[in-house]
């Protein structure tokens, strides 16, 4: 074991100055904030409301993770809102260029993994090269972005999780070692930044060298949690602005371009137990032809201002139009499907032949174009006519597996879906 150096002595007892009697002060510059086994319940903030924006990759989205679903007629705590700012197999330029409604929101806390994709060695997943200088570079401009956009905000920032994969290790460490830097940067500044460590996270705790287990998960939040309680009081301001509304328009929201409904004069009034007993007897069998001679119907005007179907539409809809995504195949289109078959959340192009049942597809790789998976496309041989074939997540992984259903019984088979390089398992 090599002895501490001078700067590394200083490092610590700088740290233990710190954390002396349990105060967060100022932070001691360019000092990642390392994991100190905070206990739970200890406060964040002495009531300060927390609106917290995770931004990242697959690792923030959870991917991977089991699917858990609670039973129960009761409920209890503010856990409903499970909302953030990661897109999974993709960079930090990604994140710089998609983050900004999220940023809109305002949040007073940004917890920043990025990173993991752009040292990845598949070029169709580090997109801009997987030099980790240039991916600090890029670290730093979405750094400052946050910090543009969300002046009063806290933004911890990973020294991201390892990976056990040999041909992404080196880069992953080059990369992490220069976080700090980009950090105290921004921090010497005056800017609210500190890089947190996760480069002694367990890689005991992936799954597959990248992403954690379900354990795994729990020990990042954990992490996360403890860097938060570090974080000095006085930097944690009231949040600006409402919180963030959440309802069934928020895909598309609504247009505030499009003026309210004109419903028209009601023809509904409330009537009197004789009135009512009246209009029975007017509305007797005999008398039905009292409807034909004087209807009782009228009009109440316009309900709703229509998209119309002649292109005229003269409001400005939040939808947009990006035109023609997917290529024309030939394939006749009365079999055509959309479903994640790679699990990216994303819905792919799948074509079941009618006869056979076997699968083609064409992965979403938008904004980039879209690929033939398998073997030219061909994802499955068949197993039976399309009529029998559903494609569902049977097992709560994100990818869509095959099952074919017997038209005689009922009963079904499943291959499993693990993925474009896999192929499929029979269950």
């Amino acid at each position: 074991m090599r002895p501490h150096s001078l700067s590394t002595l200083v490092s610590l007892f700088s740290l233990s100055l710190y954390f002396t009697q349990g105060v967060a002060q100022e932070l001691p510059p360019g000092l990642p904030l390392q994991y100190a086994s905070t206990a739970p319940g200890v406060a964040v903030t002495n009531g300060t409301k927390l609106r917290i924006l995770p931004v990242g990759d697959s690792i923030t989205v959870g991917w991977l993770a089991d699917k858990v679903v609670f039973a129960g007629t009761e409920r209890y705590g503010s856990m409903d809102d499970p909302y953030f700012a990661a897109w999974s197999g993709k960079t930090i330029k990604y994140m710089h260029d998609h983050v900004d409604e999220s940023l809109a929101q305002k949040p007073n806390i940004i917890l920043l993994h990025a990173g993991t994709n752009d040292m990845s060695p598949d070029s169709s997943v580090s997109t801009e090269g997987r030099d980790p200088a240039a991916a600090a570079e890029r670290l730093g401009a979405l750094i400052d972005k946050m910090i543009q956009k969300c002046p009063d905000a806290t933004i911890l920032v990973a020294m991201i999780i390892g990976t056990t994969r040999e041909a992404q290790a080196p880069q992953t460490t080059q990369f992490q070692a220069l976080v700090p830097g980009v950090v105290q940067t921004r921090s010497a500044a005056g800017k609210h930044v500190i890089a947190v460590d996760f480069t002694k996270f367990p890689t005991t705790l992936l799954r597959d060298g990248i992403h954690p287990t379900d354990g795994g998960y729990r020990t990042m939040g954990d992490w996360w949690y403890d860097f938060m309680t570090q974080i000095p009081p006085s930097w944690i301001s009231v949040p600006e602005g409402p919180d963030p509304v959440r309802d069934i328009t928020t895909n598309g929201g609504p247009d505030e371009n499009i003026p309210p409904l004109d419903w028209g004069t009601s023809p509904i009034t409330v009537k009197s137990p004789s009135e009512i007993f009246e209009a029975g007897k007017i509305a007797s069998r005999d008398s039905r032809k009292i409807c034909k001679v004087n209807p009782h119907w009228y009009s109440t005007g316009k309900l709703v201002s229509g998209r119309g179907v002649n292109g005229d539409f003269k409001f400005h809809s939040k939808w947009e139009s990006v035109g023609q995504v997917m290529p024309a195949t030939g394939l006749d289109p009365k079999y055509a499907r959309l479903h994640d078959m790679d699990g990216d959340g994303k819905a792919d192009y799948v074509w079941i032949d009618p006869d056979t049942g076997a699968i083609r597809c064409w992965l979403n790789k938008y904004p980039n174009a879209w690929v033939k998976a398998g073997e030219d496309g061909l994802l499955a041989d068949g197993r039976g006519p399309s009529d029998s074939i559903s494609l569902a997540d049977m097992n709560g992984d994100g990818l869509d597996d095959y099952l074919v259903v017997n038209p005689d019984d009922g009963s079904a088979d499943i291959y499993w879906n693990h993925g474009p390089d896999a192929g499929w398992a029979h269950g």
